[in-house]
């Protein structure tokens, strides 16, 4: 079974989201680190990465513009995951400019 969302606390983090006032974060660059599975043969996917830091930031309400790096760092040893460093020029998809 999985974890169990903690209502209270999911509700408490709306209400600290209402009391933001509005702001335009512009088009900032992110730079992320995310891991991907090793494919068959061990094939790593640069196409994989970016897609994963799309999600990610599409989560938070951003959009990828341009994507400005794009390295392999590694494999993570104990999962056999492929690590990614991904730089992106993202906008804000909640508010408009």
């Amino acid at each position: 079974m999985g974890q169990v969302p903690d209502l209270g606390a999911i509700r408490q983090r709306e209400r600290e989201k209402e009391r933001v006032p509005p702001y335009s974060v512009g088009t900032p660059d992110f730079t992320l680190q995310v891991g991907v599975p090793v494919g068959d043969g061990g094939n790593i996917s640069l196409g994989d990465a970016l897609d994963k830091a799309a999600v990610l930031l599409d989560a938070d309400g951003f959009t990828i513009e341009e994507v400005k790096q794009c390295a392999f760092a590694g494999i993570e040893p104990q999962s056999g995951t492929a690590i990614f460093q991904v730089v992106v020029r993202a906008s804000d998809t909640k508010a408009p400019f």
